[in-house]
């Protein structure tokens, strides 16, 4: 079940769904600021593994789901949970169209959207030589795909669904923080599971 779950997730992601539309992560964010708003939430933010219970209760919705659902109507439901999970998690952005939109504009000579395209996909200031700029896009498509695809499918062929939200909205979360500077503990303690949660994906896709 688990190559039929992949196989129709990767051709929904490919060819049939607008996905950024329907993958916005404001319910999240709106999670994140009720809990820093808490009475606790200053304790939570401060601390080295806050990131941890900030996730817990996501997956916890994640894994009540999924075993409610196991068994039931054949395993249909359980089926269709993880291609809806597994798609939402991939992304957010779509890697294909954002590449496209940096060829195109790198062939036209419009170098200002050339280096906009650059620096979504880099995330980083990009080169002022075309050449240089191109190489820096060839690597960040490699980087950004184990980010946005494979990280997710290897979580996912883990630890399930729960697997590929754990590292989707780690991401997220790491996203939401990343120009938060007055939390020190935090961030590291963010950064530090990314890096765990990076270390298999990164090397397996670099083996591949």
């Amino acid at each position: 079940m688990t190559f039929v779950v992949l196989l129709l997730a990767l051709l929904a992601e490919r060819f049939i769904l607008d996905q950024y539309q329907w993958r916005q992560t404001g319910w999240f964010e709106r999670y994140l600021n009720t809990l820093v708003s808490h009475q606790y939430g200053a304790w939570i933010s401060s601390r080295y593994w806050g990131a941890l219970i900030i996730l817990t209760p996501l997956l916890l919705v994640v894994g009540m789901v999924q075993g409610t659902i196991d068994g039931l109507a054949g395993d249909a439901f359980s089926f269709l949970f993880a291609v809806a999970v597994l798609l939402y998690c991939f992304g957010p952005e779509d890697l294909d169209t954002q590449t496209a939109d940096f060829i195109n504009a790198q062939e036209r000579g419009e170098e200002e959207n050339a280096k906009l395209f650059a620096q979504a996909l880099c995330q980083c200031e990009p080169a002022d030589s075309a050449a240089e700029r191109v190489r820096q896009v060839r690597e960040a498509v490699i980087v950004q795909s184990n980010q946005r695809i494979f990280a997710v499918i290897l979580w996912f062929l883990v630890l399930g669904p729960l697997g590929a939200v754990l590292y989707r909205f780690s991401r997220q979360l790491m996203r939401s923080q990343q120009n938060t500077e007055d939390l020190p503990a935090f961030n590291h303690g963010i950064q530090r599971l990314i890096f765990i949660l990076d270390w298999l994906p990164a090397r397996a896709a670099a083996f591949a």
